[in-house]
């Protein structure tokens, strides 16, 4: 059974998933903000990516999940806090500054509680927003989660390689509120239930 994901293959110009594969016939699953920079740093003889999959009767499908309160802290302090480069407006933040104006983005005066409690607008308008359940297909059947270091380090394992750590995020507190947690609950209800994180 063969899966075609693209029918656009330009890397800036992507859907819903980023699948890369070994030559051992592994295929792995990640999203922006969850490994997707750690798999294109790898050589080609490491790891490749691919826009089908050729058989996926013969092939091991796995994916790297993140905690969806996580992936969302992150999002907020890598693109909204850290990278605000007018030279150099990465399209997620240009769907942020749609929603609050270039000054507000600029000048970091965009809450992370404004931030949360604008995801119903954004959820859908790039692949950082989107819920990891989106484009996950059902048929992987490997599920890794980044928080569990064994798993993550038995998956890079694969690849010959120590797990790859390319961007860290600050480490700035950030709070939630019952508003915040709520409209996390329902956005990415999917991810919560499918790849097993509990809602706080």
């Amino acid at each position: 059974m063969n899966i075609n994901f693209f029918s656009n293959c330009d890397s800036y110009n992507y859907n819903y998933i980023s699948c890369f594969f070994n030559l051992k016939d592994q295929y792995i699953f990640v999203s922006k903000k969850v490994c997707y920079s750690s798999f294109n740093m790898m050589t080609s003889m490491q790891c490749k990516r691919v826009w089908q999959i050729d058989d996926i009767n013969k092939s091991v499908l796995r994916a790297i999940v993140r905690n969806p309160y996580s992936r969302v802290e992150s999002l907020y302090k890598n693109k909204l806090i850290t990278n605000g480069d007018k030279n150099d407006v990465q399209s997620c933040q240009k769907e942020v500054i749609k929603i609050f104006d270039e000054e507000l983005f600029f000048n970091n005066k965009i809450s992370f509680e404004n931030f949360v409690l604008s995801m119903p607008r954004l959820i859908n308008t790039e692949c950082h927003f989107f819920p990891q359940s989106k484009f996950i297909p059902r048929f992987v059947n490997h599920i890794h989660h980044l928080e569990n270091k064994d798993e993550i380090r038995n998956v890079f394992s694969l690849f010959n390689t120590e797990p790859i750590v390319c961007n860290q995020t600050s480490n700035i507190q950030l709070d939630w509120n019952k508003n915040m947690k709520n409209v996390m609950k329902k956005l990415y209800k999917e991810d919560f239930t499918r790849f097993n994180y509990r809602c706080i």
